[in-house]
């Protein structure tokens, strides 16, 4: 089921690295293809029915036809080979390559020609909801298809490519529209980018595989590679922590940017229809951030790059605060949520362990069809036992092993973007294994489910003080501070710069820590804030800069926006005493920091 294992199946035939890498694309594009057909369906059906009436009604159902049929197309020919990829002779994967090939070139020319057969029909909020969506899919296939780069690149041309000729005022639909056509290129050229990159990173994964594979099978007769043995997979264990925290960071930077410009676009947009679709794509942005996460998640759990923060930690709270986020969503249910909690302190990852709460509680509020969820805390001599039940249906006991798998949804055969992805479960487990939670399930058909693990008691006498969340107002927000952005990323320097001076603030943007520190020197004002990147090339880190600035001004404070995952590196940058907020910021991070009156460093 897994490259790991494939790959293992073509190194003891003796298969070529080419080879090998070409049966494990295969299979990571056949098996991912087939997981979104359904997510595409959705999206063809929204947007047939919001669409409506506003286009060409012909034009729309004829293009949405035509995708469906080139989605389903792909999807049957994955769904043909995937089953025979492990065995298939070379021969027959080239011929499962040019299929897939084929499918490809049809689904991706097909999704460009919404601008053609249906935005070219539609006003300027049209326009814009399709040139976001051809985004969205490109940027979908980015983390699902790049593991091969050439395919990848002609689909994004195909895609992104019509319309940039679109908004380049091609044809009679549209006049020329440089403000939007430019950027668009931008974006295009960007994801192109990092999809090489991406395929380098898997192309160099699956050698660093093949090395380890070779190593393994040369112990069999010879123990006294061993101890090299075990040095090469430590290696490999860096090499991949390195490679996933770089994709991590270059993944995060185009939805970093499509975050900030759609903060942005909220300023622009005044009609009560223009505003409906603007939330349904930021929400559609929020689903999407949310996903990806847990999929850079899951990574970096089985890489072993997380490293727990132990601390002691207001226990009560958390729940508290957790089971109010989800009470409204409950009540629309007629679900009763509640939290039976004392005055607990408990010493363990707060981040993480409120990742646990918070995939047990949805869980159990998705569902749970009537009756109620209750988050309870019970105490031993010296543990706190964490309790989550339901008055669901029940888990059948063969299966209750099987819904901490990847992707597992008992009670959602069609795969309904409501109830996630299945990776919530997937990622609990992780976090029992890391911190030692003793995770536990009881269920029964009839009678719900009741989720129980265990945290040790902090020692500690006065109570640790917790932060609590307030609503933000983003359109309603306004600040006269004079920010700096340094950031070698032109999209997200533009983006940024639109939402803050969307806010009002005073904005500079640098490229290079050396122009910055320059500006500084000469006499310029200083900024309030300074908004850096961290990973700016090889002249200079952000911290570094940062460090520079310290000792030489006052009153200028630095703020890192960063999209290193990588958590030595993430501890260093929090250890300095500066804020850091990770790709993809929020505006409501951003006016946090605007806020905050200064940093002790």
């Amino acid at each position: 089921m897994s490259v790991p294992t494939q790959h293992a199946v073509s190194v003891a035939s003796g298969e070529s690295l080419e080879d090998a890498v070409v049966r494990a694309s295969l299979r990571i594009r056949a098996v991912q293809s087939l997981r979104t057909a359904a997510f595409v369906a959705i999206t063809l059906v929204a947007v047939d029915i919001a669409l409506e009436g506003r286009v060409s009604l012909t034009r729309l159902h004829l293009w949405v036809g035509l995708m469906a049929a080139t989605t389903a197309a792909r999807a049957a020919v994955c769904r043909i080979i995937a089953p025979q990829l492990e065995t298939a002779p070379l021969a027959k994967l080239r011929y499962f390559e040019t299929l897939m090939w084929a499918t490809l070139l049809l689904n991706t020319a097909t999704i460009g020609l919404s601008f053609w057969m249906v935005a070219g029909t539609g006003d300027l909020t049209v326009r814009l909801v399709l040139t976001l969506m051809s985004c969205f899919y490109a940027i979908g296939a980015l983390v699902n298809a790049s593991s091969h780069f050439t395919s990848f690149a002609v689909g994004i041309v195909l895609n992104l490519g019509q319309g940039v000729l679109f908004w380049l005022g091609v044809g009679h639909y549209n006049p020329m529209q440089l403000e939007v056509a430019f950027p668009f290129l931008a974006v295009s050229l960007l994801i192109i980018g990092f999809g090489r990159e991406n395929s380098r990173t898997f192309r160099e994964s699956m050698r660093i595989r093949k090395e380890n594979a070779a190593l393994v099978a040369r112990l069999a007769d010879e123990n006294q590679l061993v101890e090299r043995a075990l040095k090469a997979a430590k290696d490999a264990s860096e090499s991949k922590s390195r490679l996933l925290a770089a994709a991590s960071h270059d993944l995060r930077q185009p939805l970093h940017a499509l975050t900030m410009f759609l903060g942005t676009l909220s300023f622009h947009v005044t009609t009560d229809e223009a505003k409906r679709y603007l939330r349904r794509i930021q929400d559609a942005a929020i689903v999407l951030e949310d996903q990806f996460n847990s999929l850079l998640d899951l990574s970096q759990f089985d890489a072993g790059a997380v490293e727990p923060d132990i601390k002691a930690f207001r226990l009560d709270k958390l729940a508290d605060r957790l089971v109010d986020e989800l009470r409204a969503e409950a009540a629309a249910k007629g679900i009763v949520i509640s939290a039976q909690v004392f005055g607990a302190v408990a010493m363990s990852d707060p981040i993480l362990i409120g990742r646990v709460l918070r995939n047990l509680l949805e869980n159990a509020v998705k569902y749970t069809m009537s009756g109620s969820v209750v988050l309870r805390i019970v105490e031993d001599a010296t543990d706190f036992i964490v309790e989550v039940a339901d008055t669901g249906t029940g888990i059948p006991e063969d299966q209750q092993a099987r819904i901490f798998d990847e992707y597992v949804q008992l009670d959602n055969p069609a795969r309904q973007r409501r109830h996630g992805v299945g990776l919530g479960l997937a990622i609990v487990r992780r976090i029992d294994s890391l911190l030692h939670l003793r995770l536990a399930l009881r269920s029964e058909i009839g009678s719900g489910s009741r989720f129980q693990f265990y945290l040790p008691k902090a020692n500690v006498v006065e109570p640790v003080a917790t932060h609590e969340r307030t609503p933000v107002d983003i359109t309603g927000y306004r600040s006269s501070a004079t920010v700096w952005i340094l950031d070698d990323d032109p999209m997200v320097v533009d983006a940024l710069r639109e939402q803050l001076s969307a806010w009002g603030a005073q904005v500079a943007t640098y490229s290079r820590p050396s122009d910055l520190l320059q500006d500084l020197r000469s006499g310029t004002a200083a900024p309030r804030w300074i908004l850096a990147d961290d990973m700016l090339g090889a002249e200079m880190s952000g911290l570094e800069m940062a460090e520079e600035i310290a000792k030489e001004f006052e009153n200028c404070n630095v703020c890192f926006i960063t999209g290193n995952t990588e958590p030595q590196r993430l501890h260093a940058l929090r250890s300095s005493g500066y804020p850091v907020i990770v790709k993809p910021a929020k505006p409501e991070s951003l006016i946090s920091i605007l806020e905050m009156q200064s940093v002790a460093v």
